[in-house]
C-alpha cells in the first residue's frame, strides 16, 4: 500500500485512524474533512490536535476555508452558525457568488395540511423560477418518510432518495441530511423534525425526592434542575417547577434555543440528633459556560441520626436523576491503558461492544470518570 486516502474524515474516530496507520504500517494518509459537518456526534472527531500530535506526528496540516459551490449569502449563514458552535472551527471564505438569503418559515406543527401546502406552494414557485434541480432535506430518513407520505399524492414527481439509489432527473428529492453532504441542488429547503409529526412531541416531567424536576422530549432527557430556583438562574432564562409545568413546550425551547444545562455539586450532610438534612451546590450553563450557582440547597431530609449511612445512597439518586443514569449503548464500561496507548489517550469500550480512542479531557470520559 502506497498511500491512503480518506474523505469525510470528520466521521472517523480517533481509534478508527490509529487502527488504520497500525494496520497498514505507513504514515502516508492524505486526509480531509471539515469538522464542522460530522454526521456521527458521539464518535466522530471534534478536534484535528490530537490526530496531528498522538497518531501522524509528522503531517502537514493545512486548512482550505475558501468556498466556490455555494453563494456570499449562504456562507454568510454558515459563518453564523459555526459561532453558536462551542469549537474553535475556521470560517469560511466565500468566493462573490451572489444569490438569495436563505430564509424560514414557522408552521403549526398541528397542522400536517398546512405543511403539506406550504412545500408544494415552494415547489411551484421554484419551479416556475426554472429551478429544475430541487431537494427536501429531512434531519433522519424516518423524517423523509414522513414528508414522501405527506406528499405522495400530490401532482409532482417526488423521490425518496436511499443510501443506494440513483437519483431521478426531474423529480423533486427528498434526503437524510447524511446523504446530501456533496450534491449540489438549484434549490434546496429543510424541514425541521418538529414542524412534520406532533406525535414526535412527547414531554414527560418527572420528580425526584430530593427537590429535583427533569424535562425528558421523546424519551432524551432536555434539563434537569432544582424545583426552586435563584434570581441569578431566573436572569439566564431558567424557570422554576410552577412555571415550567404551565408550559413545558415554552421552556423546552428556551432551553434549547438559549443553550441551558445545570450540573451538580457533590452531596453533603447535616446531622441532627433528630434529623439528617442534605445539601448540594448547583451550577447553571449557558452554551457551556458557567453563569451562575446556587449553593447550599437543601434537597432534603430524613428522620434520624445516620452517620453518613444514607449519604452514599443520596448521592447515587441524585447523580441517576440528574445525568439520566441508564443503560445506553453508548455508555463506557471500558477503560484501557498502556504502552500501545498514545500518551494523553484512553481506549474505551462501549456497551454495544465498539471501541474507540479518546482524549483523556474528552468529555465522554470525563463525565464517565465523573459518574462513576
Amino acid at each position: 500500500m502506497r498511500s491512503i486516502f480518506i474523505d469525510e474524515a470528520q466521521d472517523y474516530s480517533y481509534f478508527q485512524f490509529a487502527a488504520l496507520k497500525e494496520g497498514f504500517n505507513t504514515d502516508l494518509f492524505t486526509i480531509v474533512g471539515d469538522l464542522a459537518q460530522g454526521i456521527h456526534s458521539y464518535r466522530g472527531l471534534n478536534s484535528w490536535t490530537p490526530v496531528l500530535k498522538e497518531i501522524f506526528p509528522n503531517a502537514n496540516y493545512q486548512a482550505l476555508q475558501k468556498s466556490y459551490r455555494t453563494t456570499v449569502e449562504i456562507m454568510n449563514l454558515a459563518n453564523d452558525i459555526l459561532q453558536l458552535i462551542d469549537q474553535d472551527l475556521p470560517k469560511v471564505e466565500p468566493v462573490i457568488r451572489e444569490g438569495q438569503k436563505p430564509h424560514y418559515k414557522m408552521i403549526d406543527p398541528s397542522s400536517l395540511e398546512q405543511v403539506r401546502l406550504q412545500l408544494e406552494q415552494d415547489i411551484a414557485s421554484l419551479i416556475e423560477e426554472e429551478l429544475h434541480s430541487i431537494t427536501i432535506i429531512g434531519r433522519t430518513d424516518r423524517e423523509c418518510q414522513r414528508i414522501h407520505q405527506m406528499l405522495e399524492n400530490c401532482q409532482l414527481p417526488i423521490q425518496l432518495v436511499g443510501e443506494k439509489q440513483d437519483m431521478k432527473k426531474g423529480h423533486i428529492l427528498i434526503v437524510p441530511s447524511y446523504l446530501s453532504k456533496g450534491l449540489e441542488f438549484s434549490a434546496g429547503g429543510n424541514v425541521m423534525h418538529h414542524r412534520i409529526d406532533k406525535t414526535e412531541w412527547h414531554y414527560v416531567v418527572e420528580e425526584s425526592n430530593y427537590n429535583l424536576i427533569r424535562i425528558f422530549l421523546n424519551d432524551e432527557l432536555v434539563i434537569a434542575q432544582p424545583m426552586y430556583i435563584s434570581d441569578d438562574f431566573r436572569k439566564y432564562g431558567f424557570l422554576d417547577k410552577k412555571e415550567i409545568l404551565e408550559n413545558v413546550p415554552a421552556y423546552v425551547n428556551r432551553v434549547q434555543d438559549i443553550g441551558l444545562k445545570v450540573k451538580v455539586g457533590e452531596v453533603t450532610e447535616d446531622e441532627w440528633s433528630k434529623r439528617t438534612d442534605f445539601y448540594v451546590d448547583f451550577y447553571a450553563y449557558k452554551d457551556e459556560a458557567m453563569v451562575a450557582n446556587i449553593a447550599n440547597y437543601k434537597i432534603g431530609s430524613r428522620i434520624g441520626s445516620y452517620s453518613g449511612r444514607a449519604l452514599k445512597s443520596a448521592r447515587q439518586e441524585v447523580n441517576e436523576f440528574m445525568y439520566d443514569i441508564r443503560p445506553k449503548p453508548t455508555d463506557i464500561v471500558k477503560e484501557t491503558f498502556g504502552y500501545s496507548i498514545p500518551k494523553g489517550m484512553v481506549k474505551v469500550t462501549y456497551r454495544n461492544e465498539e471501541e474507540e480512542l479518546l482524549m483523556e479531557n474528552d468529555p465522554r470520559y470525563v463525565e464517565h470518570k465523573y459518574l462513576y
